[in-house]
């Protein structure tokens, strides 16, 4: 079924199935004391009906994506664990081999697949809710950024800026590979020892690139176009993950591709699964690099499946921060919602990685390594964020507000791919949230604020209202 919102009934009825499911298994929940396994079982059965349904709307749809994201980063255990291909360490210890000892107690591993059939239920609804009010309003007009009428002047002068950041950003991250050889991943992009210390130009640059990228890409005329300044957009990205830095990269990386399907041509299934592996593959790299390992023992010691089920099932680890958020939730001494630490964040200048970063800016991944091994905090590590883990905070472990808001995040994906090709500051928006969320399995949501993105926001709101006076003072004349 290629156009979903031509069936409105149908629709209005998946909603309401999604909908029954989750009502019947609040009682499930509550009411009955049910081993991990069994909804372990549960979270199975409901991922794959979630992967069936998404399969009604056309292929590579942003449901899809993020399902994907879900099972690499959150739900590979406890499939691998289904099938006696992962078992989880002595006292269910997920991220052992991230240096966290601490026991996860059944009852919160019971309660961590409760959180996450609730978002896979959650985003099923707010996404099919999206379908229903943005593609049916859509269904007479083809989207296209070719139909943008574009200013010649601005374009160029857009143009122009792109290639002088290009060129900046390009030599700052190869100072970054070549510091991460001395210093290694953590020093170099956590930590930023004092060695690295760059001009303030480039740091201004690093922060201006991405506006200027998707600006481009916004002003593409043909996929011809497109491609080409896709290309040179990704060049600094790829650099970078010469550091280890591989989750930025493989993001940008899908959210070009999507754009670029969703307005000019929608890849085949072999193409996207060519695409896929190469980049499963260039993770696997990055992560070796990252790591130590030398990348050439990684594939000659190990078989390719061993590789491909170990790369996942590390990758997937992230399960354990929703575990150890509710199994640690009584310890946390954070100000507000960490949800909301990304906007308190934005002004604090207090080092991350310090107990006073951990003061002002309230990251869930900073709390949970404190309480944990606060040394490997002020070595400049954590176990990183999930986006189930700071709902459940927020929530205070209420699987209907979980279930609500996840909802929210998938309907604000169809919001902004609907205002993708209204114009330049919602195409920044649109993109930068489609990369957010990508990575909210094992990030957050809410990174899409942070100062980079306000300063960027700024300036485009100046340049659209600098265009607009123009315009203005023209039609007068």
């Amino acid at each position: 079924m290629k156009n979903l919102y031509l069936n409105k009934s149908l629709i209005i009825f998946l909603i309401l199935f999604q909908l029954t499911i989750f009502v019947s298994l609040m009682p499930v929940f509550f009411l009955t004391d049910f081993s991990s396994d069994i909804y372990r079982n549960i979270l199975v059965l409901v991922f794959l009906e979630c992967v069936a349904l998404s399969c009604l709307d056309k292929g590579f749809n942003i449901y899809q994506i993020f399902l994907f994201m879900m099972f690499l980063f959150n739900i590979a255990i406890p499939i691998f664990s289904l099938f006696d291909l992962y078992s989880y360490p002595l006292g269910n210890r997920i991220m052992i081999s991230d240096g966290i000892k601490t026991v996860v107690s059944a009852k919160t591993l019971t309660e961590t697949y409760q959180v996450l059939i609730s978002m896979i239920v959650g985003s099923s609804v707010g996404w099919l809710i999206g379908i229903l009010n943005f593609d049916k309003k859509n269904k007479k007009s083809e989207f296209s950024l070719t139909t943008i009428i574009h200013n010649s002047k601005s374009r160029n002068i857009i143009k122009y800026i792109f290639f002088i950041l290009l060129a900046l950003v390009v030599y700052r991250n190869f100072l970054f590979v070549y510091y991460s050889g001395i210093y290694g991943y953590i020093g170099v992009i956590h930590l930023q020892s004092t060695e690295l210390e760059t001009s303030r130009v480039l740091i201004l640059a690093d922060i201006l690139f991405k506006v200027s990228g998707y600006a481009m890409l916004f002003q593409s005329r043909n996929h011809k176009e497109y491609i080409k300044y896709a290309t040179l957009f990704m060049i600094p990205f790829f650099i970078q993950a010469g550091t280890g830095a591989r989750g930025e990269t493989i993001a940008i990386v899908i959210t070009v591709i999507f754009i670029y399907s969703h307005f000019f041509n929608q890849l085949k299934f072999k193409k996207l699964i060519s695409i896929g592996i190469i980049l499963f593959m260039l993770s696997i790299v990055i992560g070796a690099v990252r790591f130590g390992g030398g990348v050439g023992s990684v594939l000659t010691d190990v078989s390719i499946f061993n590789l491909i089920l170990y790369a996942i099932i590390s990758t997937s680890g992230s399960i354990g921060v929703i575990a150890y958020t509710i199994e640690l939730k009584d310890q946390f001494f954070n100000s507000i919602p960490f949800l909301f630490g990304y906007i308190q964040g934005i002004f604090s200048l207090a080092p991350n990685y310090t107990y006073e970063g951990i003061q002002n800016k309230n990251y869930l991944a900073q709390h949970l390594v404190y309480i944990t091994e606060p040394d490997k905090l002020y070595n400049g590590s954590t176990i990183g964020t999930a986006m189930g883990a700071e709902f459940y905070e927020f929530a205070d472990g209420s699987m209907v507000i979980i279930f609500i808001l996840t909802a929210m995040v998938l309907y604000f994906a169809k919001y902004f791919i609907n205002r993708l090709n209204k114009n330049i500051i919602m195409f920044y928006l649109g993109a930068l949230y489609i990369e957010t969320l990508l990575l909210s399995p094992r990030g957050s949501i809410m990174k899409i604020f942070n100062k980079e993105s306000v300063i960027s926001m700024a300036i485009l709101i100046f340049i659209a209202l600098l265009i607009w006076y123009q315009k203005h003072m023209k039609a007068k004349k």
